[in-house]
């Protein structure tokens, strides 16, 4: 019994780790359609802006400036605003990454942005620290000197990271669980007589017609007699 128990229970702890790739469900396809509708406008916005940065240097209040446009051309290009209410993904100063979703399809989606901030994160941690916590700055970019277009090409690579994902899993899903009907054309078998398998069995000439069918006479026979009225 300790055996079966200790079998159990590894297998319980091994489901989230098969889960872990975020493999999404045939439910999920609104989601996936919506998040890649953002996905592809957030990149699209963080591009519009590029120009209106190009020699700025990265300060905190200017990501709170463009963060707010790039929402703002997400909203009125993806027809969609936000994602979901308990959606959401970070990475801080640390280097760990937070997400929050109400599905794992969503979650892994997220997760795949975040981890593009936290291999950065993660290349320039021991430097940024040391500024970060003796204040003279407020975060990694500012640490370490990064202008805007530093920052949105790392957006830009979050959300490319994203799609690559979410685009993969469309496919499949719509290949799973949307199968198209057998055959493609209409079922006339079911109709009556399969005429296309009786023409291929006789060589194709016409099936024989029914039994007690009169006869016709060939073309040119004399008239038959005319019948004698009734009596006679």
């Amino acid at each position: 019994m300790p055996r079966a128990r200790t079998a159990l229970l590894a297998l319980l702890l091994a489901v989230p780790a098969l889960r872990a790739g975020g493999t999404c469900d045939c439910i999920d396809q609104a989601d996936i359609k919506k998040r890649i509708r953002l996905a592809t406008e957030a990149i699209n916005g963080y591009v519009s802006e590029m120009p209106k940065w190009i020699v700025s240097p990265y300060t905190p209040k200017d990501r709170v400036v463009l963060q707010s446009r790039v929402e703002a051309f997400m909203v009125a290009h993806a027809g969609v605003k936000g994602l979901h209410p308990a959606a959401s993904g970070g990475t801080s100063n640390m280097c760990f990454v937070d997400v929050q979703a109400p599905t794992k399809c969503l979650e892994e989606a997220i997760r795949r942005h975040e981890v593009v901030h936290q291999v950065a994160c993660e290349k320039v941690r021991t430097q940024a620290l040391k500024k970060i916590l003796s204040g003279q700055a407020s975060d990694r970019f500012e640490a370490v000197g990064a202008t805007m277009l530093d920052y949105m090409n790392e957006e830009i690579s979050g959300y490319m990271a994203e799609l690559e994902f979410l685009q993969s899993e469309l496919r499949r899903l719509q290949n799973d669980c949307n199968p198209k009907p057998p055959g493609g054309g209409r079922d006339y078998s079911s109709s009556g007589r399969d005429y296309s398998s009786s023409r291929r069995s006789t060589g194709g000439t016409p099936p024989p017609p029914p039994a007690n069918t009169p006869k016709l006479r060939p073309y040119g026979a004399p008239p038959l007699p005319k019948p004698k009225p009734y009596g006679q």
